[in-house]
């Protein structure tokens, strides 16, 4: 815990840095901490470099403490601070939903160049709803349909799209049971980031992966890593209108047996996949006949 009677910026930015060494780079250290004084503080890092002395009230500091404490415990900066940036808009986060990265929002944001209809859409295993909640900032007068199999995320994805402002029409689904009655029967774009790292990879992912974030939202059932894009594609077989798009998020590993699995559906005009900004392989785009 900080130490009350030394609560300066100067005196927060060596016990913030100096904690969590251990777990992250200097530079990386060095962001957390100004990302942390802004939410709790509302202090701008020019405030910290003009006024160092500066000292915060007790309340602010107690806070800052709790969040050392669980940073050192390993959990994930963004559940810590409960939120994170994603395309433009603000997305309240926790332990309930798998932590939104950038590689979905370049899936939203390649969305936003391609898809030009007003219909609906439908978000598969939404989560957070990070990937509905940015495609309703983006298409506002496209209904918004939003499943996920998990009662504690959709929580999330309300609260968030509520808090927002934006309309989401989210319900509960699960991927393996299939037929679904959907809220709506044909959908304009189908977009999923579904769950697609195999059991095999799960002793190579990071600790602050493996121990906070919802296994549910991770790992696929099969060794394969393959299933939950077949009960995608049979989703789409029958509730993708002729010519709509089918826009997928992929691991990098299944990237060319997911393209192969599309392809071989034989109900698409045309099968594209993509690289993401780190040069890996990471998104599949079709388009219905």
């Amino acid at each position: 815990m900080l130490s009350i009677a030394a609560c300066t910026l100067k005196h927060i930015f060596k016990e913030f840095t100096n904690s969590l060494k251990a777990l992250y780079t200097p530079e990386e250290c060095q962001i957390l901490f100004f990302e942390f004084l802004h939410v709790r503080a509302g202090i701008s890092k020019s405030v910290f470099y003009t006024q160092p002395d500066y000292a915060l009230n007790t309340q602010i500091c107690i806070i800052l403490g709790q969040d050392i404490k669980r940073l050192i415990a390993g959990e994930p900066f963004q559940y810590v601070l409960g939120l994170v940036e994603f395309c433009n808009v603000t997305i309240r986060i926790d332990s309930r939903a798998l932590i939104p990265r950038p590689e979905t929002e370049e899936l939203c944001f390649e969305i936003q160049k391609r898809f030009t209809s007003n219909g609906p859409i439908l978000d598969l295993c939404t989560g957070s709803g990070c990937i509905a909640i940015a495609l309703k900032h983006f298409f506002k007068l496209n209904d918004i349909y939003a499943g996920d199999c998990s009662d504690a995320a959709l929580n999330l994805c309300n609260e968030n799209a509520q808090r927002l402002g934006l309309s989401v029409n989210s319900f509960l689904f699960n991927l393996y049971e299939l037929p679904v009655s959907f809220p709506h029967s044909f959908f304009d774009l189908i977009v999923s980031n579904p769950p697609y790292i195999t059991p095999a990879e799960k002793s190579g992912l990071h600790a602050r992966v493996l121990n906070f974030e919802p296994h549910l939202a991770l790992f696929t059932p099969d060794p394969e890593g393959l299933e939950p894009y077949r009960q995608i594609l049979k989703i789409a077989e029958f509730h993708l209108n002729k010519n709509g798009i089918l826009a997928l998020e992929l691991h990098s590993q299944t990237a060319a047996a997911v393209f192969k699995l599309i392809q071989d559906s034989r109900i698409f005009t045309s099968t594209e996949l993509m690289h993401d900004l780190s040069g890996n392989i990471r998104f599949l785009f079709a388009h219905k006949i």
